[in-house]
């Protein structure tokens, strides 16, 4: 069950994974500092298929930004 947190922004479901896979991999690049353009050459995907991919994060985890992307990453929270 999600939970509303802070501004209206959801936390993410307790129990399970919330990314996919590829969602997984791309967080873990971005949270690295690799660009939009780097990440696409990393995992062979269009600059268009990483804004989408990050659109998809950001709302599932509920987050604004990359520097939070990486704050997440940082402290273990995504399963690798």
């Amino acid at each position: 069950m999600e939970q509303a947190g802070l501004a209206g922004a959801k936390t993410p479901k307790r129990g399970g994974s919330v990314l996919t896979d590829r969602e997984r991999e791309l967080a873990l690049l971005i949270a690295g500092g690799k660009g939009n353009r780097a990440a696409a050459e990393a995992l062979s995907i269009t600059e268009k298929a990483v804004e989408k991919y990050l659109t998809s994060i950001y709302a599932k985890l509920g987050m604004t930004s990359r520097a939070q992307l990486a704050a997440y990453i940082a402290a273990g929270r995504a399963e690798t």
